[in-house]
C-alpha cells in the first residue's frame, strides 16, 4: 500500500538522518579532542614561557646590581685628583 511505501521511505530518511547525525557528533568530538589538546598544549607553552620570562627578569636584576655597583666603585670625573 500507499502508506506502506511511505513509512517505509521515512525510516529510510530517519535511518539516513541518524547516521548523518552519528558522523556529525563524532566529528565534534573529535574536533573537540583536538581543541582540547591544543588549549593544554598552549597551557603548557605558557608555563614554559612565564619561567624563561622570570629568568630573564632575574638576570636583568642582578646585571642592573652588578653595573650599579661597578658606577659606585669607579670615582666620577669630579672626584679625581689631578697632580
Amino acid at each position: 500500500s500507499k502508506e506502506g511505501w511511505a513509512t517505509v521511505s521515512s525510516l529510510g530518511n530517519l535511518e539516513d538522518s541518524i547516521c548523518i547525525s552519528a558522523a556529525s557528533t563524532s566529528d565534534v568530538q573529535d574536533r573537540l579532542s583536538a581543541l582540547e589538546l591544543r588549549v593544554q598544549q598552549q597551557e603548557d607553552e605558557i608555563t614554559v614561557l612565564k619561567a624563561a620570562l622570570a629568568d630573564v627578569l632575574r638576570r636583568l636584576a642582578i646585571s642592573e646590581d652588578h653595573v650599579a655597583s661597578v658606577k659606585k666603585s669607579v670615582p666620577s670625573k669630579g672626584n679625581c685628583l689631578l697632580k
